[in-house]
């Protein structure tokens, strides 16, 4: 669980500690009772007697082949452990570590101390937990952990005996499993050494006084954070501004409030480390837009925990590589982050991907809009796995033809989007993916070229930032698109990086030579990219963007700059992320050899691993020839200023044809005709004096070469009537 902390409530202090002892270990000597009944009322107090009661060693439970004491299947377990403390004086903090299945509430000399997944006060026998949670001990996890607030401990923690009374509940009776196995541990401020050993898998809790960085605090009162679905929580935010340290026993004075909160994340569900979704919203749950750490207003963002990506970093940089671009990219904020009283680690807090004034500036879809230009945008839509609502392409992957595309849809969300709406975004992608399928003219069979349908410039910007970075899940995973009304289809924001930039022992992840397009990852690939590669104004526009990036956003030094300064920054807190989540120097998935040992040595690879790939790409893309002062971008028309369409026949043809000319147009002074390339070239240029008749036939040079040409119609230097037409050999 994550937890931003309510410091007016209680403090958590672990500054003095010398070591941890484990003052109660699971296998110690418990005394048990099955709640096939009530147990007394006092139970969970110091003066109850137990001797009635079975006694074992722990753990307990059944179902999981983790237990030592076996219980028979039943709802509910109150278990009690009596311990003695020599000298209290000597004890500065403790926590309670706790592998459990579902549902637990723990007392400490009958003050309750710890819960999680269960309500009221004092739980019947007969109460079920409010959602699953299996044991992680026998998975090769590590327990849940729940700090002890220092006002509790050392008002209810005693010189001499004391009780731990744990009550645990199970789902519902016909539950396959429950387990219980406690471990209390404590913090000693001097050598002396009077308990326990602490367990193997043990990590002493994280000392943070202050940081530099925002300090996160989540607070969810004992229920626990599942992947949905989301549960109410306090949420907080201790920010004193820029270069000002930030102390944990400071006011929560950038945001303080509460949130919803739900784990987030496909394959990185399976990391220790989480990510969680949060909605900002009132005490009863209703939504509520918020501001903070200077993002703009809204009420959805993302608490990013990088794990496998050991630099911390790299969505970080691709974020900000997307900005500079020019395009709407997720805003993004470094933070340490308090679940619970438990320090979680680095953190990026970033905005979620969505429709929004500040965000993907689109339309807003209304379930009227089914008609006309109304029906034409906002959508907003990605390619990724999973079943969620969408559609499938008429058109599949490359290594897999008969495996279509899956697209799904963001926005419109799935319950509110109109049949209407459904068959436009639909027909439109399918015209597009008919335009780019149709090699070498890349013209569909409505006549229209594909760059017709989608933003040329985004789709080579996508391109450039998914083969720089060689991005396993680039084109297949997580790829966004949108359109708005009376547009063409824009390819992002960029989004998952996490495996990125040498981070990946598959289809080549770490080789910083090849294209990615070309690796199929995971047989899920549009074959988009690799009919764009093929078309000269593609190459061109991706030659050019690339020179001038070089230039600017990915110029080397930029690069390194940023990262090195946003290490640097990060110098103590990845330290307190990597006491956390002890993992430098070892294999996480799908972490490339070789697996530096420091925080250094993760970022010193970044930069080698970059450094080659950028000169791999510039060895590459500039070898393509072109004229980027020709080149001109491609353009949209707003509908004030549309053409109207031009009928070309024959279309195919051999350089002779005819045009039919829009008789609305036929009295307005005098007329040009200009033939261009797909480069904006002008190739052919004709001009009449009025009247013209309706039907023009004309004949092209014979040098003009085999290819798609646009053809345009112009009176008082406006462009009146448009279209393309596809030369033959």
């Amino acid at each position: 669980m994550l937890v931003f902390i309510m410091l007016f409530a209680c403090t958590f202090l672990i500054a003095q500690v010398n070591h941890w002892e484990s003052i109660v270990r699971e296998d110690d000597s418990w005394h048990y009772f099955p709640g096939f009944s009530a147990p007394p009322s006092d139970w969970k107090s110091t003066g109850f007697s137990e001797a009635s009661w079975n006694q074992g060693p722990g753990g307990f439970g059944y179902g999981d082949g983790d237990d030592n004491t076996v219980i028979p299947p039943v709802t509910s377990l109150f278990i009690r452990r009596t311990f003695y403390i020599a000298d209290i004086s000597s004890i500065v903090s403790a926590v309670l570590d706790i592998d459990y299945d579902d549902g637990f509430v723990a007392y400490l000399n009958g003050t309750e101390i710890a819960r999680a997944n269960m309500e009221g006060t004092a739980p019947a026998y007969s109460a079920t937990a409010e959602a699953q949670h299996e044991a992680l001990l026998y998975q090769g996890g590590v327990p849940d952990r729940f700090m002890i607030p220092n006002n509790l401990l050392f008002d209810h923690l005693y010189p001499g005996q004391n009780v731990l009374a744990i009550q645990v509940h199970n789902i519902n009776l016909s539950s396959s499993d429950l387990t219980i196995r406690p471990f209390f541990s404590v913090g000693i401020n001097d050598g002396s050494f009077t308990y326990y050993s602490t367990p193997d898998w043990f990590t002493a809790p994280v000392d943070l006084a202050s940081s530099e960085l925002p300090i996160v605090v989540i607070e969810t009162n004992g229920q626990q954070i599942v992947d949905d679905p989301d549960v109410l929580c306090e949420f907080g935010i201790i920010y004193n501004g820029p270069g000002a340290v930030n102390y944990l026993s400071d006011p929560k004075n950038e945001y303080d409030g509460y949130a919803k909160i739900e784990l987030r994340g496909e394959s990185s569900l399976f990391f220790e480390k989480k990510s969680y979704s949060v909605e900002t919203s009132d005490a009863s749950g209703a939504d509520v837009d918020a501001s903070f750490l200077n993002f703009p207003e809204e009420e959805d963002w993302v608490l990013y925990g990088p794990y496998s990506d050991k630099s911390l970093l790299r969505n970080v940089l691709i974020m900000k590589i997307g900005r500079e671009m020019g395009r709407y990219n997720s805003r993004t904020r470094m933070c340490e982050v308090f679940l619970n009283g438990n320090y979680e680690g680095v953190y990026v807090l970033m905005e979620k991907i969505k429709r929004d004034e500040n965000r993907v500036d689109i339309a807003k879809l209304k379930a009227t809009d089914i008609e006309g230009e109304e029906l034409t945008g906002g959508y907003l839509f990605r390619i990724d796995k999973g079943d969620l609502p969408g559609w499938s392409s008429n058109f599949g992957v490359v290594s897999a033809p008969w495996m279509p595309i899956r697209f799904q849809y963001r926005y419109p969300d799935p319950d509110s989007i109109q049949q209407e709406q459904e068959v436009y975004i639909q027909s439109y992608v399918d015209s597009f993916e008919r335009a780019i399928a149709h090699t070498p003219t890349f013209i569909n069979n409505y006549g229209y070229h594909y760059t017709h349908y989608i933003d040329l410039e985004s789709f080579v910007d996508n391109f450039i930032v998914n083969e720089m970075t060689r991005n396993l899940d680039g084109y297949r995973l997580s790829t966004y698109f949108y359109k708005d009304k009376n547009s063409k289809i824009i390819a992002g924001p960029l989004w998952d990086f996490n495996i990125s930039l040498g981070n990946g022992d598959y289809c080549n992840g770490d080789s910083y030579t090849g294209w990615m397009y070309e690796e199929y990852c995971g047989n899920g690939n549009p074959f988009w990219w690799k009919n764009m590669l093929t078309d000269s104004l593609f190459l061109k526009t991706l030659t050019c963007r690339w020179s001038e990036l070089r230039e600017t956003t990915l110029d080397e030094d930029n690069l390194l700059e940023f990262i090195d300064s946003m290490s640097l920054v990060l110098q103590q807190p990845a330290q307190r992320n990597f006491t956390r989540w002890p993992i430098l120097g070892t294999y996480v998935w799908p972490n490339a050899w070789p697996y530096p040992e420091t925080y250094v040595g993760e970022i010193d690879r970044l930069k080698w691993w970059l450094i080659n790939r950028l000169i791999w790409m510039d060895n590459t893309i500039n070898a393509i020839e072109a004229d980027c002062e020709s080149l001109i971008p491609t353009y949209t028309f707003s509908p004030s200023e549309a053409p109207s369409p031009l009928l070309i026949y024959p279309n195919p043809n051999q350089g002779r044809f005819i045009l039919e000319l829009n008789p609305g147009f036929q009295e307005n002074g005098n007329t040009s005709l200009l033939v261009k390339d797909l480069t904006g070239r002008v190739v052919f240029e004709q001009s009449w004096m009025l009247p013209l008749p309706q039907s023009l036939i004309l004949d092209m040079p014979d040098a003009l070469s085999s290819g798609l040409y646009i053809i345009q119609v112009i009176q008082q230097q406006k462009v009146v009537q448009q279209g393309r037409m596809v030369v033959l050999p």
